[in-house]
C-alpha cells in the first residue's frame, strides 16, 4: 500500500506540474495569436493600400495621344508621376514656317472636360521642319487629369 500511494502521489505532483505549464503554454499560444492576427491584419491594409495606390496611378490613354497646337503635331506625349512632381514632356513636329518665342498655357482638364491644373509655359523658338520639345514640371499631382491641350497667351491686339 505504501508502494501505491508514493506512485499515486508522484503522479498527482507531476500532474500539478504539468498543469501550470499548461497554464503557462496555454497563455503564450493565446498571445502568440493575437500578435499574428494583428500581423495579419496590418499586412491586409497595407497590401489594399498598394493595390489601390497602383490602380489609382494609371495615366488617362486620352491625356497620351497626339495632339494639335496651331496646325503642329504633338507627338511622343510622356507623363510621369513621382511622389512629389509630374513630368509631361512631348515634342512639337513643326512642318510649317518658323514658330517664335512665345508664352502659352498648357491646361490639364478632367473627364468632364472641366479645368483641372494650368501652367504657363514659355515655348522655344522652333525653326520650320524642325521638331521642339515641351518639358513641364510640376509639384501638382496631375495623375487624374484626363487631358490637356495648350493655349496661346497672345493678346491680339485690333488697329
Amino acid at each position: 500500500m505504501s508502494g501505491e500511494s508514493k506512485r499515486g502521489k508522484r503522479f498527482a505532483d507531476s500532474e500539478k506540474k504539468t498543469g501550470i505549464s499548461k497554464k503557462k503554454v496555454f497563455i503564450v499560444i493565446i498571445i502568440l495569436l493575437i500578435i499574428t492576427g494583428i500581423g495579419i491584419i496590418i499586412f491586409k491594409m497595407q497590401s489594399n493600400k498598394t493595390v489601390n495606390e497602383e490602380e489609382r496611378k494609371e495615366i488617362s490613354q486620352e491625356l497620351l495621344q497626339d495632339k494639335e497646337f496651331e496646325g503642329r503635331s504633338v507627338k511622343n506625349i510622356s507623363l510621369d508621376i513621382k511622389e512629389n512632381a509630374s513630368y509631361l514632356k512631348c515634342d512639337i513636329e513643326n512642318n510649317q514656317e518658323k514658330i517664335d518665342k512665345q508664352d502659352i498655357s498648357i491646361v490639364f482638364v478632367k473627364e468632364d472636360n472641366s479645368e483641372f491644373a494650368r501652367f504657363s509655359y514659355q515655348l522655344e523658338e522652333i525653326p520650320a521642319n524642325e521638331i521642339g520639345n515641351i518639358k513641364l514640371v510640376t509639384t501638382t499631382n496631375l495623375i487624374d487629369a484626363y487631358n490637356f491641350y495648350f493655349e496661346s497667351n497672345i493678346d491680339e491686339k485690333n488697329d
